[in-house]
């Protein structure tokens, strides 16, 4: 990684995953909080051994308000799945039909026509 020109390199650490501690460190800002670039330039600088160097203020907003979406901050919770006959994926629509009922003794017209 030394050998290679400077703009490669630090293209290669801005592409590089968050690690475990950097999301520790992001999911102290709370999820219902509005922080703005000042709040992470601060976590930045507070803990500036612990963040690859390449990291900005405005990536750890961005790669906050993805772990936000998604529900990965530490203060926030996953709702259960809803009960009933609601479909949530095409696995769970595939297991309500009844091949019973897709069967058809008189057959497709036009599939038999062969168009």
């Amino acid at each position: 990684m030394r050998q290679l020109h400077p703009d490669v390199y630090a293209s290669i650490q801005a592409k590089a995953l968050f690690g475990t501690a950097e999301e520790r460190m992001l999911g102290s800002v709370l999820s219902n909080s509005q922080p703005n670039l000042d709040v992470f330039q601060e976590l930045l600088n507070s803990n500036s051994t612990d963040f690859l160097p390449s990291r900005t203020a405005k990536s750890l907003h961005a790669h906050w308000l993805l772990m936000k979406q998604y529900h990965l901050l530490p203060d926030q919770s996953v709702q259960p799945m809803p009960r009933g006959d609601l479909v949530h994926n095409f696995s769970d629509a595939e297991d309500m039909i009844d091949d019973s009922e897709l069967k058809d003794s008189q057959g497709d017209a036009a599939l038999e026509a062969g168009c």
